[in-house]
Parts: structure tokens; C-alpha cells; sequence
């Protein structure tokens, strides 16, 4: 039966409560638990059966529920075997899927190796004849580690900003009610009062801004000393996988005082986040994104400025270097976005919404031509998330966010993917598809200067400003030695970008993007192939 309408409103307004996980093989201590947590005012659910079944069924809830807190016998197998530790085994793939949940290991049976073993996990241990307000003591105070409820925290939302629809762009399940709270309590643990606001103080309609569906990324504004963090928000995936990237590529490296550091992270689920300090710019007031920079700036030179500002720092961190590769182009720019995946999906569905049959014209093409040329075998660590979005500038130095794709790639990488979000992203949609057309046509030809008489003043302050983008790039590398590895990154890149998933916001701005993407990749692949 359906909920009425009364009983949804009453759901929406319900206050949040911090969710309980009981793991355990006795149904009567479950019953007990259950009963006691829920009389402290949690939300709890029981996993259901014995030995593999009762594993089973408590990873399926922990990845339906999210809970805060799990609590976990050590023994679920057989209470009488002295060896039964495989309450163990759960509580470390309960840790690999969330670094934030609480984990309590609630048994009758210690020893120095078992305890060892618990603290490994980063859970604690409590008996089972420990006295009642010690087990609620412990639940409250993990409760509280990772459910903004269950604090003396208060999270303020721009009040045009719907957050459960943000929520649920990005995770698409429930609950989703305190799930964006939750995760900046987890990250934010000492403070009481945190300020949420957008990156460029301008207060867009509901819902708060999703990039590209991947992820939403606020400014927070810490209560004590009033200091401003940039935190994202994303699947834990990309979290993670960001983490290890910034780690091993970016920490450290970058020289100089303006550049972004990953403060911290925290997995909570499927659910995810980054806390991004810009160094050389403490305050974070004068900061925009490249995307609104490139919007009101008509002076090509100063745009340039904070593109050749990273341009100089990257190349200081990390030289091009010539190195054997045995991939085509394309399999190295397969590496960088999944493309072929993709294109795959795409190909099998021919007819979906992300589709066209300009594009679905242009891979049979591809298919039938076979693979682009070997590449140069000139690489650089890049970013690999290049778009303006992620990137922030007072106008004179850019910091960047969102280092998931950072790695070993083409060494043009990151001035390809600029160029694509130029052409079909910042350029506004009122340049007629004929200025667009003729646009492109003079990118087309890389050693051309003019510049067609009749253009649109945005087009062609994109002309400039990508013929400016390629001299930067070419520089880096002492000249056009390699100018086939750039148009077929060029290439890729917008295949890549005329065959993204619309996320269902901003539909029209989507579909143009793709639609222009698609006419650029088509004209690149006339030019690249032929005679």
C-alpha cells in the first residue's frame, strides 16, 4: 500500500535518528538489544540467521541502512567452539566498506590476540556482563563520531538549497535525509556550528549544484576562528580512489605556497568526502571557479594567467619525460576516462537518452577504420579532471580539486580536456550552431591565425583564447613535435564528452554539450583521417 500523503509529510519532517546495527547469533540477546537501543532513541535493525546467512544478511543491510554504529558478536558461528572468531572477519569488511562507522565488538571472550585483532579493525570491545550504562556510554559516544543527531551540532544549508535532491543525485538511495550532514559532522568532529556556503556566494535554486552528477563541492565555514575549507562530496569510490591518487602522485610535490592540499577524508558507505585546504589563499572570499572566471573575463591574457600559473607549477613538479609506450592513443586515453566501456554501453543501446545518431554514426566509422596511431610515448603526471569546474582562481593562480584521475597520461592531456569544456560547456548557448560550426573550422587547422570576419564576439573570444591554450601546451613540450598526439586527444576527449550520461539537471545545457561535443569529434576525425 501506498504511503498518503499525511503519512509522507510526517516522514519528511521525522527528525533524524542515528541507525544501530545489531550482528548476533543469539535471538534473545539480539531481542534485549534491540529493545535498550531503541528506548535510547535509535533507529535500529537486527540481521536475521546464522553463520553464513547471518554474514550475508548484515552486509546487505549495513549497504541498505548505513548505520552508524554495528555491533557485532564474536563468535557467530558456534557460541561453544573456542576458536569461533568469526565475528572478525565481518567487522574487517564492515571497516573496508565505511572508515567512520562506529564497530563494537560485544562478547563474552577476550584474550591479548583477540584484542589485537579488534584493534586492528579500529573498533572497540565491551563484555556482555558489562553494567547497562557502560554499553549505552560506548553506543553514544561512537553514535555521536558519525551522526551529526546525535551531537550538539548545527550544519547550516543555504536555504535555496534543496539537499536530500543533492543527495540523492548522487547516491540515489535512502536514507538521504541527514546523509550530507552526517558526512560533514565526520569530517568537522570538534565543531558545534558549520556554515555551508557556495563557492562563489551566489545562491543558485534548489537543489544545491551537482558537477557533471559526479559531485557537489561547497565552501564550509568552521564556527571556531571562522576558518573556510572546500569539502566535495561524491561516491565513496571516488573518494577513495582520490585519496590514493592525491597520495602517491600530488602530496608533497607541488613547490611553491599556491597550491591545494587534501586535508582528509571520510568513507561512510557508499557515501564520501574530501576536505581541500588552498594554500596562499586562507580565506577562500575571491575565489571563483575557472567556469564563472571564463564567463566575465573578455581579456583572453587574463585568462591565461592562472592556466599558465599551473602550467609552470606542474611542469616544475613533474617533467614531461619520453618513455616507450606500447598503447595507441587511444588505449591511453581509454586508461584515463573508460572510454571504451562507455562507447560499449552505448553501441548496445543505441537509442538511449545520451545518445545520437550523429554519434552512434561516427563510432561505426571508428569500428570500421580501426585504431588511432601509436603515440608518442611522451608522458607527465596530469590531472585528468582538467574541466572548469575543478578548478579555482583569484585570477593570477589556479587551485584544483578532484584528484580521482590524476596519474601517468598523455602529456596533453589536461589542455585537451580544457579545450573540449571551452568549446562546448563555456561557450554560451547563445552562439548559433553555424558560429559554432565555423568556429571549430578554424581550430581545425592548427597552423591558421585569421579569424573569420563574420563571428560572434563569444566564439571568438574562444578562438583566441584555445589558439592561446595550444601555444601554452606546445611550449611545455619545445614545440608541434607532437601535434598528432594533441588533435587525437582532442579527438577522444569530446567522444568522451558527447557520449556522457545526462544526470536530469540542466537538461538543455547537457544535451547542447553533448550535441556540440559530437560535431567537434565528428570534424577532428574528417581531419585526422584524411588523405
Amino acid at each position: 500500500m501506498r504511503n498518503s500523503p499525511r503519512s509522507q509529510a510526517t516522514e519528511a519532517v521525522s527528525p533524524p535518528q542515528a541507525r544501530i546495527l545489531i550482528v548476533d547469533n543469539r535471538e534473545q540477546t539480539r531481542r534485549d538489544l534491540r529493545r535498550e537501543l531503541e528506548g535510547g532513541g535509535y533507529s535500529v535493525s537486527v540481521a536475521e540467521g546464522a553463520g553464513d546467512v547471518l554474514h550475508r544478511d548484515a552486509i546487505r543491510l549495513a549497504r541498505k541502512m548505513r548505520p552508524h554504529v554495528v555491533i557485532v558478536d564474536l563468535r557467530l558461528d558456534d557460541d561453544r567452539d573456542t576458536s569461533d572468531v568469526s565475528g572478525l572477519a565481518l567487522l574487517r569488511q564492515l571497516r573496508r566498506q565505511s572508515t567512520s562507522v562506529g564497530l563494537i565488538v560485544y562478547s563474552a571472550y577476550l584474550n591479548p590476540n583477540i584484542d589485537r585483532a579488534i584493534k586492528d579493525c579500529g573498533a572497540e570491545w565491551l563484555d556482555k556482563d558489562a553494567a547497562p550504562e557502560d554499553f549505552r556510554e560506548m553506543v553514544e559516544r561512537l553514535a555521536a563520531q558519525a551522526c551529526a543527531a546525535r551531537r550538539p551540532l548545527r550544519v547550516f544549508w543555504p536555504r535555496r538549497w534543496n539537499k536530500e535532491r543533492a543527495a540523492r543525485r548522487l547516491f540515489q538511495k535512502r536514507p538521504l535525509a541527514s546523509l550530507l550532514d552526517d558526512l560533514i559532522a565526520q569530517l568537522f568532529k570538534p565543531q558545534h556550528r558549520v556554515w555551508v556556503r557556495p563557492i562563489e556566494g551566489v545562491q543558485t535554486s534548489s537543489p544545491a549544484p551537482v558537477s557533471r552528477g559526479r559531485s557537489l563541492v561547497i565552501k564550509v565555514q568552521i564556527h571556531q576562528g571562522w576558518m573556510q575549507k572546500v569539502v566535495k562530496i561524491a561516491l565513496s569510490r571516488r573518494i577513495a580512489r582520490e585519496a590514493q591518487a592525491y597520495q602517491r602522485w600530488v602530496r608533497n610535490r607541488l613547490p611553491g605556497q599556491f597550491h591545494t592540499q587534501l586535508e582528509t577524508t571520510t568513507l561512510f558507505w557508499d557515501a564520501g568526502a574530501s576536505v581541500y585546504s588552498f594554500l596562499g589563499d586562507g580565506e577562500l572570499n575571491d575565489l571563483q571557479t575557472f567556469r564563472s572566471f571564463y564567463a566575465t573575463e573578455q581579456d583572453v591574457e587574463r585568462l591565461l594567467l592562472p592556466i599558465r600559473f599551473w602550467r609552470d607549477l606542474w611542469m616544475q613538479a613533474f617533467p614531461a619525460k619520453l618513455s616507450p609506450v606500447s598503447r595507441t592513443i587511444r588505449e591511453q586515453y581509454d586508461r584515463l576516462f573508460h572510454l571504451s566501456r562507455k562507447l560499449n554501453a552505448l553501441r548496445q543501446h543505441p537509442t538511449s537518452f545520451a545518445s545520437n545518431p550523429e554519434l552512434i554514426h561516427l563510432l561505426q566509422r571508428l569500428d570500421a577504420k580501426g585504431d588511432s596511431p601509436q603515440g608518442c610515448g611522451l608522458q607527465r603526471v596530469v590531472h585528468g579532471d582538467f574541466h572548469a569546474d575543478n578548478l579555482f582562481t583569484d585570477g593570477q593562480h589556479l587551485w584544483l580539486v578532484d584528484f580521482e584521475r590524476t596519474g601517468r597520461g598523455p602529456v596533453y592531456a589536461d589542455f585537451c580536456e580544457l579545450e573540449v569544456d571551452v568549446l562546448t560547456r563555456l561557450l554560451p548557448p547563445s552562439v548559433s550552431q553555424q558560429d559554432f560550426q565555423c568556429l571549430t573550422q578554424s581550430l581545425i587547422n592548427f597552423d591558421a591565425t585569421d579569424e573569420p570576419s563574420e563571428l560572434d564576439p563569444e566564439a571568438r573570444k574562444a578562438l583566441r583564447f584555445v589558439r592561446a591554450l595550444r601555444n601554452l601546451a606546445f611550449e611545455s613540450t619545445g614545440g608541434q613535435r607532437y601535434l598528432l598526439d594533441y588533435q587525437w586527444g582532442l579527438f577522444y576527449d569530446a567522444l568522451f564528452v558527447a557520449g556522457m550520461r545526462p544526470d536530469h539537471s540542466n537538461l538543455h545545457e547537457q544535451m547542447l554539450q553533448r550535441t556540440r561535443a559530437c560535431l567537434y569529434a565528428s570534424m577532428l576525425y574528417e581531419h585526422l583521417e584524411a588523405p
